[in-house]
């Protein structure tokens, strides 16, 4: 999975199992980037990822790129 911010900047890398809750990955972007969890969004695909969100529940693929919305 590849978390990047809205013009493709920041892309990180996060290796996680399909059943691991998003917040991890989440929380870990934010506090890479310097970035308020709590003022943060996260989008795959037009929708709003949640925190208790896993990959298995919003249909990850490889090699998908994620977005924050700050």
């Amino acid at each position: 999975m590849v978390v990047s911010g809205p013009r493709n900047e920041h892309a990180i890398a996060f290796e996680i199992k399909k059943k691991t809750e998003l917040r991890e990955v989440l929380l870990a972007y934010c506090e890479r980037t310097s970035k308020d969890w709590r003022r943060t969004r996260f989008v795959f695909d037009g929708v709003r990822v949640q925190y208790n969100d896993t990959p298995e529940l919003v249909s990850q693929s490889p090699g998908v790129v994620w977005s924050d919305r700050y």
